[in-house]
């Protein structure tokens, strides 16, 4: 009778454990707004190979990894620090637009409109330009808005 009892203990804690397990990974990854402030990072860090496995293959646009990486060399901002940041996501979706402002080592602020796709349970980012308007971009009249400010402790 104590053999089953433990048996049944056991099994109960192993389901209990496989479904915790399955519930906290879930969708795992960075959200919407961390996978941007990632692939800022490793624009303004130089890291190529990270901006590649951020890349959605429509910002791949059919370039092998080698030939990516040439061009974000040729078109990188250079490195430098960023000291703090905000994102702002509007969440479309599978998709989403967010704006990122950047405060940088230089003094100089940076401002970039990114879109994203879930691919997989994974944000990736789907198209980065520079943006020249205005800041804050959402309001809380917006309908999806989802507003985030230093996901992660800035530079200072």
């Amino acid at each position: 009778m104590l053999d089953r009892i433990r048996v049944a203990s056991l099994l109960i804690g192993l389901v209990g454990l496989a479904g915790f397990v399955v519930i906290t990974q879930a969708g795992s990854g960075l959200g919407a707004p961390g996978a941007v402030m990632d692939y800022e990072r490793a624009v303004y860090s130089g890291d190529y190979s990270r901006m590649w496995n951020l890349a959605s293959e429509s910002l791949r646009a059919g370039q092998s990894k080698e030939d990516f990486i040439n061009r974000a060399q040729a078109t990188s901002p250079g490195s430098e620090r960023i000291l703090d940041y905000a994102v702002q996501t509007n969440f479309l979706g599978d998709s989403a637009v967010s704006h990122s402002r950047l405060e940088l080592e230089s003094g100089q602020t940076a401002m970039h409109r990114l879109s994203l796709e879930r691919v997989g349970g994974r944000w990736l980012i789907a198209g980065y330009e520079d943006y020249s308007g205005t800041w804050p971009l959402y309001t809380s009249g917006d309908r999806e808005r989802d507003d985030h400010q230093r996901l992660w402790p800035g530079g200072r």
